[in-house]
């Protein structure tokens, strides 16, 4: 087979949501499972969570072509 560098992207169906610095410093002193409460909480309440997900595939030999590093998780 041929090889290839592969990123994956999960992406919520229902959107996302941002919260503010300032929010997140006071969402972590009071609990710090915040977000994985959040989606525990909607799986126990019979809410649908789905997400979508999407995959990039490049060959190695296009790397050479490009002006940033592939392999950096802050590059989509």
């Amino acid at each position: 087979g041929n090889r290839k560098y592969v990123k994956y992207h999960w992406y919520p169906f229902e959107g996302v949501q941002y919260i503010t610095s300032k929010e997140a410093i006071k969402l972590a002193a009071e609990n710090p499972d915040y977000s994985g409460k959040d989606l525990y909480d909607a799986i126990e309440n019979g809410k649908p969570v789905e997400y979508g997900l999407y995959v990039q595939l490049m060959d190695p030999k296009d790397e050479a072509h490009l002006s940033y590093d592939p392999l950096d998780d802050t590059k989509v």
